[in-house]
């Protein structure tokens, strides 16, 4: 998927420097996954960060749950996915002396009659032993949810508090020199024999995490990226008080503490395919509360805090891209990463430093 010094490409007092290793653009989940393992392997780096350009992980709900989706199937990967995550922010966590990730209860409400017996399949299936409780029926270990049809906890799942990842990081960038806070210009590179230059800047590759906007990127521009936006309210509640954990009926609820020690709910997110629209949308805020009261009950007390949208960068076949240019060797993309960035970024990183040297897929 660095701290003091931010360097600024409008300045004309950039100096002619030695040729980078790599240049990152883009200090999402993906960009700086990979400029922190670079940056443990010894590389040189610099990665680009634009603070006004719409990204994923602004507003990432940074769940990693083993069992996702309408059929309660297995998450892509997820077997090899969740250890090399938990080890990836583990390590990051030690290093940097932070606290970003923690295990997570989920509880999965059913909607309807097949729900449970979709789960009771799922239970004998030897796949996934690891990761379904028994069967809670209904009115079982009540929390203030409404219970028709009985629910179904899962096990293994971790939060990655996504936005105080980010932000330990480009600090971290920044105190290594490595941060550049600026808007990238694709259009402005220039190639020079065995490396490129932008604007001063030399380097032997360039890996773009761009999300939506390689749709800008002359380089990248036909990557099959679909914009996918979602939208996410934080609230707080007035009667009720959720145990910690992530709650899902026809949407997730998320309950969690604040540094304050208060708690905090936030739930999301809608899914409205094709829209690269940032901003908040009102109908997607009522169909979040319209689900909140179904979860809560009609008269519920609450107020909305925030209203948050992000657009994750996805694939028709969900799978995440990591690929080089046809033409341009030293060109690489990360990119269609979804709504699972959180365990995805972690692998993509890896996965690129093991293929260096190697047979990159090309697009």
């Amino acid at each position: 998927m660095n701290i003091n010094i931010i360097l600024s490409i409008d300045s004309a007092t950039i100096k002619a420097s030695p040729i980078i290793d790599y240049l990152i653009i883009g200090a999402g989940l993906a960009g700086s996954s990979l400029a922190w393992r670079l940056g443990i392997n010894k590389y040189n780096y610099k990665i680009f960060d634009s603070r006004n350009l719409a990204s994923a992980s602004q507003v990432a709900a940074g769940f990693i749950n083993p069992v996702t989706g309408k059929w309660m199937t297995e998450s892509w990967k997820i077997d090899s996915l969740m250890p090399k995550a938990k080890a990836f922010y583990q390590d990051i966590e030690e290093r940097l002396g932070i606290n970003i990730v923690q295990d997570l209860p989920i509880r999965r409400y059913f909607i309807n009659q097949e729900d449970p017996i979709r789960a009771r399949r799922r239970i004998k299936n030897p796949r996934y032993a690891n990761y379904f409780d028994p069967i809670l029926e209904k009115g079982s270990n009540p929390n203030g949810i409404i219970d028709d049809f009985g629910s179904i906890p899962i096990r293994q799942g971790s939060w990655v508090n996504v936005p105080s990842l980010i932000q330990n990081l480009k600090s971290y960038f920044k105190s290594q020199d490595s941060l550049i806070d600026d808007t990238f210009d694709a259009n402005q590179l220039e190639q020079n024999g065995q490396h490129w230059n932008y604007r001063g800047i030399k380097t032997k590759n360039i890996v773009f995490c761009q999300g939506i906007h390689t749709r800008e990127n002359p380089f990248f521009k036909d990557l099959p990226i679909i914009p996918i936006k979602g939208d996410v309210l934080d609230i707080r509640l007035k009667d009720i008080q959720l145990p910690l954990g992530l709650y899902y009926k026809k949407r997730w609820l998320h309950s969690l503490k604040t540094k304050n020690q208060d708690f905090l709910y936030r739930i999301g997110a809608s899914y409205d395919v094709g829209n690269s629209d940032t901003i908040p949308c009102s109908s997607a805020r009522e169909e979040l509360v319209s689900v909140l009261k179904d979860m809560l009950g009609t008269n519920l007390l609450f107020e909305i805090e925030e209203h948050r949208s992000g657009i994750r960068p996805t694939t028709k076949d969900a799978k995440p891209l990591l690929i080089r240019h046809p033409t341009h060797s030293s060109l690489f993309a990360i990119n269609g990463l979804g709504s699972k960035g959180s365990a995805i970024a972690p692998y993509l990183s890896e996965l690129f430093m093991d293929l260096m040297g190697k047979e990159f897929p090309k697009f």
